[in-house]
C-alpha cells in the first residue's frame, strides 16, 4: 500500500516538473520573440543580448572647427571703419596689413581725423613730407606723419599704449624724393617695417609674424596722401592712400 502511494506522488512530481519545464520553454520563446521584435525584454534573457555602452563623445571635424572660428571672429570688433571710406578720384587704398579686428582696437586715419578743412582740401591735396616710426627692437609701437596741405603742414601721431623704452626713427623726404615701397612683417600686430625711398631705406622692428610684400604698387610717380590703421599696445594694422 505504501509503495503504491509513493509511486502515485512520484508520478505527480514528474508531471509538475514537466509542466514547469514547458512553462520555462514558453517564457524563453516569448522573451526571444520580444528581443527580435522590439528589443524591450522585461527580464534578462539569454537570447540576442547586446551589451549597452555609453554614447561616444562628440567628434570635432574641420568644418565644425572652422564654424567655431567664424563664430569667434564674428564676436570680434568690426574692422577699421575708415578704410575705403573716402572716395579718391586720383588715388587708391593699399592693401591693409596686420590685424585690425581685435577687441578694443583704436582705429586711426590721418586725413579723416585731422583738422584739415575737408570742404576745401580733398585727400589728394595732402602730401606726405616726413614719417617717424616709434619702435622697440621687436615691435612697431606707432607712427607719426607730417603732411603738406596747401601752404600749411599738419602733423598727426598714432601710437600704442606701450610704456617701455621706445626708439623714434624718422625719414624726412627731400625734394623729389618719394617712398617707393613699404613692406615688413606682421601677425596680430606689426612686427617690422621696411620703408624704401628713391634714395634710402629705413628698416626697424623685429622678426616675428609673417612677411608681407610691398603694399604700394610699383611704377609711376607715387605720392602718399594719407596713412591709417589701428593700435592697441602696439601698431596692429596699417594701410596707405597713395596716387
Amino acid at each position: 500500500m505504501f509503495k503504491a502511494i509513493g509511486n502515485f506522488f512520484h508520478k505527480i512530481s514528474e508531471k509538475n516538473e514537466e509542466f514547469i519545464r514547458q512553462k520555462q520553454a514558453q517564457n524563453e520563446a516569448l522573451q526571444k520573440q520580444q528581443c527580435n521584435t522590439c528589443h524591450q525584454c522585461q527580464q534578462a534573457c539569454k537570447c540576442n543580448q547586446v551589451q549597452q555602452y555609453p554614447p561616444p563623445p562628440p567628434q570635432f571635424y574641420p568644418e565644425q572647427i572652422n564654424n567655431n572660428n567664424n563664430q569667434y571672429n564674428n564676436n570680434n570688433q568690426q574692422q577699421n571703419p575708415f578704410y575705403g571710406k573716402k572716395s579718391c578720384n586720383f588715388s587708391r587704398y593699399s592693401e591693409k596689413v596686420g590685424r585690425d579686428n581685435h577687441f578694443y582696437s583704436n582705429y586711426f586715419d590721418h586725413y579723416q581725423q585731422s583738422n584739415i578743412d575737408k570742404k576745401f582740401y580733398s585727400v589728394n591735396s595732402c602730401e606726405l613730407k616726413s614719417i617717424t616710426i616709434y619702435h622697440t627692437d621687436v615691435m612697431i609701437v606707432g607712427i607719426q606723419c607730417s603732411y603738406k596741405v596747401g601752404f600749411d603742414t599738419i602733423t598727426v601721431s598714432s601710437r600704442g599704449t606701450y610704456q617701455g623704452q621706445v626708439t623714434a626713427s624718422t625719414i624726412e623726404l627731400k625734394f623729389a624724393e618719394r617712398i617707393e615701397s613699404i613692406s615688413g612683417r606682421s601677425g596680430d600686430s606689426i612686427d617690422r617695417l621696411v620703408i624704401k625711398t628713391s634714395d634710402r631705406k629705413l628698416e626697424v622692428g623685429g622678426f616675428g609674424g609673417q612677411p608681407f610684400k610691398n603694399i604700394i604698387s610699383k611704377g609711376g610717380f607715387n605720392t602718399i596722401h594719407n596713412i591709417g590703421g589701428s593700435t592697441r599696445q602696439f601698431l596692429d594694422s596699417l594701410y596707405v592712400v597713395y596716387g
